[in-house]
């Protein structure tokens, strides 16, 4: 245990080894949330509009109407400003494999191709899980759902190692080498990996708690700035701590990894 509460303490100050990189990724993650609210504000104030003009029985125009357009190509940047994202996480948990303690370069390129390669392991991985919980809720299918949850939940503690043989093979078959990824989990004991994995998690939960008691205890100030200004605060604080929280993670899954050394 005490790796594991070591491991956290390094990560948690990681990403304040180079502010200026994790600036980075705050902006652009800032960018995404702010792409997100657009999008859904542009959504609904259509929907309103619909709904005032007693139209709603064209819903069928928001597909082919110009609003939809403008949704989508704000999403789709979003995603794409992710990719590059998943490329950093990628890195940084390539550096903490490597035991350095610096925070990436930003190569647009190999970003790009990386944030891919976690994409497509995020996709594989959890597309039955999801799959199961989609067809459950549907239908009202209680077993399924229970289920779904279960393998969800299974994969997505695999999948952690999975990256992280990715990343330290620098192929993308290796995400599937589930013989040695699971040697890898055996290797560290499976209590020790989902003990600290659940330890992990609750540390950050801890925190994105500390900063929504943060927000709450700031509303009654801020909410005299009018709605936009409230939007932009949480926005920014939001972006702050999840970029603060992925960057400390994937530095943290890359040193738990090496535990299995």
């Amino acid at each position: 245990m005490a790796s594991i509460t070591s491991n956290l303490k390094e990560s948690l100050a990681y990403p304040f080894n180079d502010l200026k990189k994790f600036g980075v990724i705050f902006i652009l993650n800032m960018i995404i949330f702010s792409l997100i609210i657009a999008s859904n504000y542009i959504f609904v104030n259509f929907l309103r509009e619909l709904i005032a003009h007693n139209n709603i029985s064209n819903i069928n125009l928001v597909l082919n109407n110009q609003v939809s357009i403008e949704v989508a190509i704000l999403q789709i940047i979003a995603f794409i400003i992710s990719i590059f994202i998943l490329g950093y996480i990628y890195e940084v948990i390539g550096n903490s494999i490597e035991k350095n303690n610096q925070l990436p370069k930003f190569n647009i390129k190999k970003l790009f191709i990386n944030g891919i390669k976690v994409e497509i392991i995020n996709i594989i991985y959890m597309i039955i899980p999801l799959a199961l919980i989609q067809i459950a809720i549907s239908y009202d299918l209680t077993i399924i759902l229970v289920i779904g949850i279960i393998l969800a939940i299974i994969l997505a503690l695999i999948e952690i190692m999975a990256i992280d043989n990715m990343v330290a093979n620098k192929t993308i078959k290796a995400a599937f080498d589930f013989k040695g990824i699971i040697e890898k989990i055996k290797s560290i004991g499976y209590l020790t990996y989902v003990g600290g994995i659940i330890f992990y998690e609750f540390s950050y939960f801890i925190i994105f708690c500390s900063l929504f008691v943060i927000m709450i205890l700031i509303l009654p100030i801020i909410i005299l700035l009018s709605i936009y200004g409230v939007l932009i605060i949480y926005t920014i604080l939001f972006s702050a701590v999840y970029s603060y929280v992925l960057i400390s993670q994937a530095h943290l899954y890359g040193a738990l990894y090496n535990l299995a050394e």
